[in-house]
């Protein structure tokens, strides 16, 4: 009997050691972006916008980098579940790269709820075009981005529901070398509820926070924007998607042409729209747009800066061809168009670059 006791209690240790053991993968791509722009784009390696354009002609570049390059790794341990995420966009020269920490966050299941803490995506404006673009339309119609946050889900479908709180990242008006959000004492608020059935989705989403910067002619301003997100998917293969949003001083979302916030309110408004084509073979097809717009151009702040970006415009066009189950070569090619008030001398009111891009991407 003694033995048998022992062995069953030895098999309920086991059990609960084998419930708790830490289960790990990773996941990510090796990718190489090639693109040719025939004016300067605001990154180079990726655009968002288009640089001012001198009346005297264009300059044309061509880059070459890897540091889209993705690795992750998945945690689970019993019901929790984690994420760290890293890209090469954190800075250093072209051949010697600095690491950027896109997420680090962790899941935990508390009854029908979902408390997620860590850095995540923003719960706003979920949705992003399918472009090989590295920023995939920010700037130019498409905001949300990561940041630290607090936030808990329901998915109980068709419903779903999120609510958080973030770090209010944003501007140094004052520059005081202190964030005006970090200096308002309290945290920005996202929210996003959405409806999903077997052919369509739709959501609703807005975020709200206050910034401070102590000693300007208005210390207290705000961040806030209302997003409608929407896909429908037109058969097994096509898929139309996008996103719209309207809001005061969204930079840090990027939103207004990614323009810098402003006491006075910065207001913009923009949206983009995607179509997909899937025959579930080697090539697959992607055709869509972006705008942003600011909404207020006569307002003092505008008025007193040079070459202030007013609005910006893209369309774009993305083939894509599977060599392998893991390796895809892509080919882009996309329209920029920025508008521009109060140019510099020289500097015409529209820029326009024309952009292709070829890429190489294996997925592990």
């Amino acid at each position: 009997m003694k033995h048998i006791i022992l062995s069953c209690l030895a098999t309920l240790v086991f059990t609960n050691i084998q419930a708790q053991e830490l289960q790990t993968s990773v996941y990510g791509y090796m990718k190489l972006d090639i693109a040719y722009d025939n004016h300067l784009s605001s990154h180079g390696n990726f655009i968002m916008y288009v640089q001012p354009q001198s009346q005297q002609g264009n300059a044309h570049t061509l880059s070459f980098t890897a540091r889209q390059t993705r690795l992750g790794l998945k945690l689970t341990r019993d019901t929790t579940k984690g994420i760290i995420e890293i890209d090469f966009y954190g800075g250093g020269t072209e051949n010697k790269n600095s690491i950027a920490l896109r997420k680090a966050y962790v899941d935990i299941p508390l009854g029908p709820t979902t408390l997620r803490a860590g850095q995540a995506i923003d719960l706003i404006a979920p949705l992003n075009p399918t472009s090989t673009n590295y920023t995939v339309g920010y700037g130019a119609g498409n905001i949300g981005y990561r940041r630290p946050q607090l936030a808990i889900f329901i998915n109980q479908r068709p419903y779903s529901f999120a609510l958080g709180i973030t770090r209010s990242l944003g501007s140094d008006l004052n520059n005081d070398a202190i964030e005006d959000g970090d200096a308002s004492g309290v945290p920005t608020i996202q929210t996003r509820t959405g409806l999903q059935f077997s052919k369509f989705a739709i959501g609703a989403s807005a975020h709200y926070g206050l910034l401070n910067a102590p000693g300007a002619t208005q210390e207290e301003y705000a961040t806030w924007s209302i997003n409608v997100d929407g896909k429908f998917d037109l058969s097994s293969q096509i898929a139309l998607f996008g996103e719209a949003y309207t809001g005061v001083n969204t930079a840090a979302y990027y939103g207004a042409i990614a323009n810098h916030d402003c006491v006075n309110e910065l207001k913009s408004r923009g949206g983009w729209i995607n179509l997909t084509y899937d025959p579930n073979g080697p090539l697959a097809f992607s055709l869509g747009g972006g705008l942003d717009d600011l909404c207020e151009e006569e307002q003092s702040y505008l008025s007193n800066l040079p070459d202030i970006r007013s609005q910006n415009a893209f369309q774009f066009g993305l083939i894509t061809y599977a060599i392998s189950s893991n390796t895809t070569f892509g080919f882009e090619i996309s329209h920029w168009q920025t508008e521009y008030r109060n140019p510099s001398p020289n500097n015409t009111h529209t820029a326009h670059d024309l952009r292709l891009q070829w890429s190489v991407q294996s997925s592990f």
